[in-house]
Parts: C-alpha cells; sequence; structure tokens
C-alpha cells in the first residue's frame, strides 16, 4: 500500500506543488477551484462594461456604413463640393476625392479608438487598475 508521501515522490511533486510535468497538485487544484467561484459583483462589472463597449464600437461601425447610402448624407457631404457629380447614392462613377472622403470616414473611426485606447488606457489603468499590495 501506497502511503501519501510515496505517490507524492512518485508523481514528481516539489514543494512549489506541482510535479514534473508542470501540473499543480491535488491541493493546489482545490484552492484554484474555491478561488475561481468567487467571482464578486465587480467581476460581473467589468466584463459587462467590456461587452457593452465591444457592442457599442460595432455599432458606430455599422451605422457609419449605412449612414454612407442615405440621401440626407450626400446632400450635407457631397453637394456643392465636386463638381460634375450629382450626388446620388446609387451612382456607379463617384470622383475620386468622394470614394477617398467616405474611405477615411471609415478609417477614422478605428484610428480613434486605437488612439483613444493607448492614450487613456494606461491613464485609466493606472489610477483605477489592480494595486499591488
Amino acid at each position: 500500500m501506497k502511503t501519501s508521501a510515496s505517490l507524492g515522490s512518485f508523481a514528481g511533486a516539489n514543494a512549489e506543488g506541482t510535479n514534473s510535468f508542470g501540473l499543480a497538485s491535488e491541493r493546489n487544484m482545490e484552492s484554484v477551484i474555491q478561488l475561481s467561484q468567487q467571482a464578486n459583483c465587480l467581476t460581473y462589472v467589468a466584463i459587462t462594461t467590456a461587452m457593452m463597449g465591444a457592442m457599442m464600437f460595432g455599432i458606430d461601425q455599422g451605422n457609419y456604413g449605412l449612414v454612407q447610402g442615405f440621401s440626407s448624407f450626400y446632400d450635407a457631404w457631397c453637394k456643392g463640393r465636386f463638381e460634375g457629380f450629382d450626388c446620388d447614392p446609387k451612382s456607379k462613377n463617384q470622383p475620386t476625392g468622394w470614394t477617398e472622403f467616405i474611405a477615411w470616414g471609415g478609417s477614422l473611426i478605428t484610428v480613434g479608438a486605437a488612439v483613444g485606447s493607448l492614450t487613456l488606457g494606461p491613464i485609466i489603468s493606472t489610477s483605477l487598475g489592480r494595486r499591488l499590495c
């Protein structure tokens, strides 16, 4: 009959609680399970906030794509700016300046999100992120 000491040495357990294969021992697995079961309200708030941010970004991208086909969009941003173009959303021969405007408009949404996250991310995470013990 094997004792727990002989079983531990057979599995190659070391002082850190892992065996020679890098797997956690039974004692450490119990503490991981207990820790994972302690999700608190702040965890759910953080997950919900991240999900809502991703959804709003997708909605913004989709709205800009949909608005490009509206006549009112062409009236506000096209008429009077491009000579020889009737500013019809269904027109096939659009001037180069207009297609560049549409492309830049879609790209700047993504660029603005990237710049905003890179500039404000470190500030917010430093002041509101995880604290050292």
